[in-house]
């Protein structure tokens, strides 16, 4: 087996500070808006906990950005219908948000992790190139319907890099976050953790990685159900 030598590989990037864990999870069923709504406020709520962080000289900078991925051209939520949603719907500066598809390269030469950038949202379809990388990356919110979908485990992976490889006093901070589209309550769980142990995480290591959010209406979103 190819993992066979990243057995302790979850663990090992845990200790040494490496990454964001656990994964909240909130699946939603029928209405995309929601999801998307749900992943700007959490990428408020984080802001403004690492402002307060940062003023109280407890961590270095940081500014946490979502990671958007879209469907494809035929889909139900393409690049220009998500973008135009974000400026239109919520208001947000076109100035905050770039798009990084095979067409269009608008992170190329972005330093995303500099204090004068003012890019807050990145829009994907696929995996990202090789070798992008921004810890400031704290919430991933993917509007195709999750299925085993390689590019959707690794756009995952691109929220859970820990700022500066130093964990934060804020607890919120040390954390990732996910809002999904999914056809049945759970099918999104089980999706990332089988991605999460093929990408080296133990069997423990990817059910505890990620956490649900318990759902209470149709649609699924909810209160944390457990989280320790």
């Amino acid at each position: 087996d190819n993992n066979v030598l990243y057995s302790v590989y979850a663990q090992e990037l845990f200790d040494e500070e490496m990454v964001k864990l656990p994964i909240e999870l909130t699946e939603y069923k029928l209405d995309w808006e929601k999801a998307v709504v749900a992943a700007n406020a959490k990428r408020a709520q984080l802001a403004q906990l690492a402002a307060a962080e940062r003023v109280a000289r407890e961590g270095k900078y940081v500014r946490p950005i979502v990671l958007f991925q879209a469907t494809s051209k035929n889909g139900d939520v393409p690049v220009e219908k998500l973008k135009a949603y974000l400026t239109d719907a919520l208001k947000i500066p076109e100035a905050e948000i770039k798009i990084a598809t095979g067409d269009q390269k608008e992170l190329d030469d972005v330093n995303v992790m500099d204090p004068a950038c003012k890019v807050n949202y990145v829009i994907t379809v696929q995996a990202l190139k090789e070798g992008w990388d921004c810890p400031f990356a704290y919430v991933f919110c993917s509007l195709a319907n999750v299925g085993s979908s390689k590019d959707t485990i690794q756009l995952l992976g691109r929220v859970m890099r820990m700022p500066y490889a130093k964990r934060r006093k804020t607890r919120e901070l040390n954390r990732a976050y996910a809002f999904v589209l999914s056809k049945e309550f759970g099918m999104a769980a089980k999706e990332l953790t089988d991605g999460l142990k093929k990408k080296g995480f133990s069997e423990v290591e990817a059910l505890k990685a990620v956490q649900e959010n318990f759902p209470e209406v149709e649609g699924w979103q909810g209160d944390l159900f457990s989280v320790s």
